[in-house]
């Protein structure tokens, strides 16, 4: 009777310390789950990696596919313009008349390109070169028809506007209280129009 008795509390000693055992496996197994997440996501369950590693490289592909459909800037090679003594005397002389304080002319302009010649009237100066002709005026100048299309541009010296009347355009743009008009004469583009503009010193 003795030795039935221990046997059976020996047992059931066995099975309580294994049923411990297996309670503490399963506790420090779901503490270890809790404490540390899955590679790759934080606490909310996103994945980390391509909520802000993902939404770089979508940024920076952005980036390059808006880049890549700009057009790349148009280079435009200027040489200098002269002016002889009489040049400079004639264009002095139709600016008094025509009441105009201070004129520009370009310093620079694509190649072979010359002064040719000025001209007067209405209050304003007219300056023709063999590719190009500039109106200047104390007052406001204003295109000849409707305006089909006119856009901002931003200059060296401030801002000017393309504005385009019979598929020809024209800049406009303002220094000091000299009023500026430059057109083509002979194909040049807006490019090259603008980076004229930009060499406009006074005379």
């Amino acid at each position: 009777m003795t030795t039935s008795t221990t046997l059976y509390t020996g047992r059931r000693k066995a099975a309580w310390l294994a049923a411990a055992v297996l309670t503490l496996s399963l506790i420090t197994g779901c503490g270890k789950d809790e404490a540390a997440p899955a590679p790759g996501t934080d606490n909310t369950g996103q994945q980390a990696g391509t909520a802000q590693g993902g939404t770089a490289e979508g940024s920076k592909g952005g980036q390059t596919g808006d880049a890549a459909a700009e057009k790349p800037a148009e280079k435009v090679s200027l040489a200098q313009i002269t002016y002889s003594d009489a040049d400079r005397k004639g264009i002095a002389d139709v600016a008094k008349i025509q009441e105009l304080g201070k004129v520009y002319v370009p310093q620079q302009g694509t190649a072979d390109e010359k002064f040719d010649q000025v001209g007067g009237g209405q209050k304003q100066v007219t300056l023709k070169y063999a590719k190009m002709s500039i109106i200047e005026s104390a007052s406001e100048i204003k295109p000849a028809g409707t305006a089909e299309k006119e856009e901002n541009v931003t200059l060296k010296q401030g801002s000017g506007k393309f504005v385009t009347v019979g598929g020809q355009d024209t800049l406009y743009l303002k220094m000091d209280d000299t009023f500026i008009a430059l057109q083509s004469a002979k194909g040049l583009t807006r490019a090259e129009l603008q980076a004229i503009a930009e060499t406009l010193a006074p005379l």
